[in-house]
């Protein structure tokens, strides 16, 4: 991501397909400086009025209502014209079809971005938590704090690309037990062991996002992993976006993140190509709907 070039060994469990990152360095906070979840906290739907108007109506025909749940289904695998107003997170997130009232901790959430976005969607007890979080950046919805020192119950936590950050995601799952309320569900969203871009591009995969993922579970290892820690998985759904797909082809040439040459700059000076965009969106929907998309958000609940 910084195009450093610095080597870094990965192992794949023969048994479950997890994937460890064997060179974890010591000094790993000294990696999240300038880290894009610390960055700019300006939520993309303030930029754009139909994406208020949406929301807003979401929130108060939908949350407010309680029909978040029966509605839930509408997120599995969302089109690509939906995709152009739903993140990743967001997805992962509308699945669960959490009520109003839902006590929500976003573990690992940066400045807190998606903290705000709940908020906005009407889940006013949304709040999150981060131990590399500036101390000068702390909210009265986001705390510098690690999950061991969390003590409240709450209905849904959220694992939004953070618990493969970890160096131990087992010992984060069971501090999960004494944290959840007993209907609650957490969900772990992770870069997914059985997309089909990972078999092809192998260790130029950019979702190995080395060396910032410590352990990357896979289905069968999360299963394991949640038995272990008094949880089973009850759904599974894929997450992918367009961008998603830009940079493996880019990392296999050697084009870093930073590269002038590398089309995240289209997508930051708004050049990137319409037709591209569309075609992208397209693969990413045809993975997502065979489970075989890059990204990959699980459900569990109390065994």
């Amino acid at each position: 991501m910084k195009g450093t070039r610095e080597p870094f060994r990965f192992a794949i469990c023969s048994e479950c397909v997890s994937a460890y990152n064997l060179d974890f360095p010591q000094n790993i906070s000294a990696y999240y400086e300038g880290y894009y979840s610390f960055g700019e906290d300006t939520l993309t739907l303030e930029q754009s009025w139909r994406k208020r108007a949406a929301v807003g109506l979401y929130a108060a025909l939908i949350v407010r209502t309680g029909l978040s749940r029966t509605l839930r289904g509408i997120f599995r695998c969302p089109t690509p014209r939906q995709m152009r107003f739903l993140s990743p997170n967001l997805q992962a997130f509308l699945f669960v079809g959490a009520k109003a009232d839902a006590r929500i901790l976003d573990v690992g959430s940066g400045r807190g971005q998606f903290v705000r976005m709940m908020k906005t969607f009407g889940y006013r007890n949304a709040v999150g938590i981060d131990p590399f979080l500036d101390p000068n950046a702390e909210l009265a919805y986001v705390k510098r704090r690690g999950l061991d020192e969390e003590e409240q119950r709450y209905d849904v936590i959220l694992f939004n690309h953070s618990l493969e950050h970890t160096t131990d995601p087992e010992g984060s799952l069971r501090r999960c037990g004494s944290l959840l309320a007993e209907d609650g569900v957490v969900v772990v969203q992770v870069p997914n062991m059985q997309a089909k871009e990972l078999k092809e591009f192998k260790e130029n995969w950019c979702w190995l996002h080395a060396p910032y993922h410590f352990a990357i579970p896979s289905e069968i290892g999360l299963k394991m992993m949640a038995k272990r820690c008094g949880f089973r998985m009850v759904e599974a759904v894929c997450t992918s976006r367009f961008d998603h797909y830009l940079y493996h082809d880019e990392y296999r040439r050697d084009i870093g993140d930073r590269d002038i040459r590398s089309e995240r700059r289209k997508l930051e000076d708004g050049s990137f190509n319409p037709q591209r965009w569309r075609s992208l969106s397209r693969f990413a929907y045809s993975l997502n709907r065979e489970m075989a998309g890059d990204w990959v958000a699980y459900y569990l609940v109390r065994e």
